[in-house]
């Protein structure tokens, strides 16, 4: 929903819209706790998403790097 709503705001028409600011600033909602949880656990899990692929991606170079010197044999 995060990354839909990004997109659409990225359009300025879209995003000067009366109701695309009505649908975003009215009757604001608050979170509960149950919800602060579970934004704290989503937040952790995208941290540890994100470090996952930082070693894949490291992983994935070496092993290209390690690849090109064995093609140059």
């Amino acid at each position: 929903m995060r990354a839909f709503l990004r997109s659409l705001l990225h359009n300025s028409q879209i995003a000067q819209a009366k109701a695309t600011q009505d649908f975003l600033a009215r009757d604001p909602l608050t979170p509960t706790d149950e919800d602060v949880d579970d934004i704290l656990q989503r937040k952790a899990l995208d941290e540890k998403r994100m470090d996952e692929q930082k070693k894949f991606y490291e992983i994935a170079r070496k092993r290209a790097a390690d690849l090109d010197v064995y093609m140059e044999q």
